[in-house]
C-alpha cells in the first residue's frame, strides 16, 4: 500500500484556500436550494446532464424499467463514486467537495422527479403513461 499522497498546497496557505472555497461552494448552492428548479441553471447542470444521459444508454439492454431510472442513479452515483475515491486516498476535502456534488446534483434532479410524479415528460407535456390524456 503507499503512502498518502502529499498535499499539494500544505500548511496555513492550504488551509485558507480550502476554507474560500468550502465559503465559496456554500454561498453558490444558497440560492440553488431555495428556488425549485434553480440548480438546472447552473453550469454544473450540463456537468450533471452528461452522466444522467449516459445512464440511460449504459442500462438500456436492461428494460425499460431500468433504463428510465438509470439516469437518475447515474446522475447521484458518478459524484458518490468520487466522495468514495477521495476519501479512501485520504484528501478529506476532496470528499466533502464531492458530497457537495452529490447534494448539488439531488437539487438538479427535484425537477425531474417532480415531472415524473405528475406525469409530464421533461417539456412540460403530458407523457401519457399515467393516464389523464394529452
Amino acid at each position: 500500500m503507499s503512502p498518502p499522497a502529499k498535499d499539494p498546497i500544505g500548511g496555513r496557505p492550504g488551509v485558507v484556500l480550502q476554507g474560500l472555497l468550502s465559503v465559496g461552494l456554500l454561498l453558490w448552492i444558497w440560492p440553488l436550494s431555495i428556488q425549485f428548479g434553480a440548480a438546472l441553471t447552473s453550469f454544473l447542470h450540463g456537468v450533471n446532464l452528461v452522466f444522467h444521459e449516459a445512464g440511460h444508454i449504459l442500462l438500456l439492454p436492461f428494460g425499460p424499467l431500468l433504463t428510465a431510472l438509470s439516469g437518475s442513479l447515474t446522475q447521484i452515483a458518478i459524484p458518490l463514486l468520487c466522495l468514495v475515491a477521495l476519501a479512501r486516498h485520504g484528501d478529506r476535502f476532496g470528499a466533502s467537495v464531492a458530497l457537495w456534488w452529490t447534494g448539488e446534483s439531488l437539487l438538479d434532479l427535484a425537477p425531474y422527479i417532480a415531472n415524473a410524479r405528475a406525469g409530464v415528460d421533461a417539456s412540460g407535456r403530458r407523457d401519457g403513461t399515467r393516464g389523464g390524456g394529452p
